[in-house]
């Protein structure tokens, strides 16, 4: 592949996180490969990086999301909406119930999960990090509920490159 363009966003706040990183590429059209979080200020971050490699959001075609977490598919409704054009989302078929507007209906925390970290002596403070951490996520997304599900061996080709799904 010829061109390949990574994107670093810092995720303030998260020592054990320190970027979430997503990749364009081709030369346009293009494939995003994930989108970051929705934080303040990311959009505007990866908008600069996509013109600084001399594109325009309108030269992505396809939003390839590696998995359902919310650093990885968090902008996907905004950089459709500024792409200006339908920009289909992708993503394993395992995977796409996490993207879902159901998956974010659920209760992302769980009595059972604190009692298990417990019971494994994990300390309380640790805990409570964790079950706040749960309860933010859904800030840092919009759901997608029209994804179309790839499958191992899945090809994926634009102008110039070809990837295959591994999951």
């Amino acid at each position: 592949i010829n061109t390949i363009h990574s994107i670093a966003i810092t995720l303030p706040g998260f020592s054990d996180l320190m970027t979430s990183n997503l990749y364009v590429v081709g030369n346009g059209p293009v494939t995003l490969i994930d989108t970051g979080p929705k934080f303040p200020g990311s959009f505007e971050f990866v908008e600069k990086q996509i013109r600084h490699a001399g594109l325009e959001m309108s030269d992505i075609e396809r939003i390839i999301i590696t998995h359902g977490h919310v650093d990885h598919f968090g902008l996907a409704g905004k950089v459709i909406e500024t792409a200006g054009h339908p920009v289909p989302c992708l993503i394993h078929a395992e995977d796409k119930w996490r993207i879902s507007s159901q998956a974010f209906q659920e209760e992302a925390w769980s009595k059972e999960a604190g009692d298990l970290m417990a019971m494994a002596h994990m300390p309380q403070k640790e805990i409570e990090k964790i079950r706040n951490r749960f309860s933010f996520f859904n800030q840092l997304c919009d759901p997608i509920d029209e994804a179309t599900p790839l499958e191992d061996g899945d090809e994926i080709a634009g102008a110039g490159y070809r990837l295959k799904v591994i999951h």
